[in-house]
């Protein structure tokens, strides 16, 4: 009879070669998650401009339709928030501009963390640009260079 054993070969990774791969992969793991997260740091960034970019159009065409006054120049009575020009109101000058804001989104900085959101627009803020008022903001994402 013919004996039926054969020798196989294995073609497979050795010890070795597997962990030199999980080595190159670590360190090009190591190399591309900080770019990923300056990524992601830019793109947080942008976006709290670009709030800052529709809180300034909303106050544009509310002033539009308000001859040429902001909120906080109207009296109550006429649909504005001069009585409630202080620290702890500065939310009521966006609760009368609800029809021109897209979404009350947009007033929140993007980078802050549940709970104790930080508003992108500083009442301090709202008459400089929007670099200066992200500027202000404390949040790192809002940091400008």
């Amino acid at each position: 009879m013919k004996s039926t054993s054969r020798h196989f070969t294995s073609k497979g990774f050795t010890l070795v070669a597997l962990l030199v791969i999980v080595a190159v992969l670590a360190i090009l793991a190591a190399i591309l998650l900080p770019a990923l997260a300056k990524a992601r740091q830019k793109a947080r960034r942008i976006n709290c401009v670009n709030n800052l970019k529709q809180d300034g159009l909303a106050f544009r065409i509310w002033e539009g339709d308000h001859n040429d006054q902001l909120p906080m120049n109207v009296p109550v009575a006429t649909g504005g928030t001069k009585e409630f020009d202080t620290g702890a109101d500065t939310f009521r000058h966006f609760q009368v501009m609800s029809n021109q804001l897209s979404t009350s989104k947009i007033l929140v900085c993007p980078a802050a963390r549940r709970p104790g959101r930080v508003p992108c627009m500083s009442s301090r803020a709202m008459s400089l640009s929007p670099t200066a008022a992200c500027r202000n903001t404390p949040t790192p994402a809002c940091a400008m260079p």
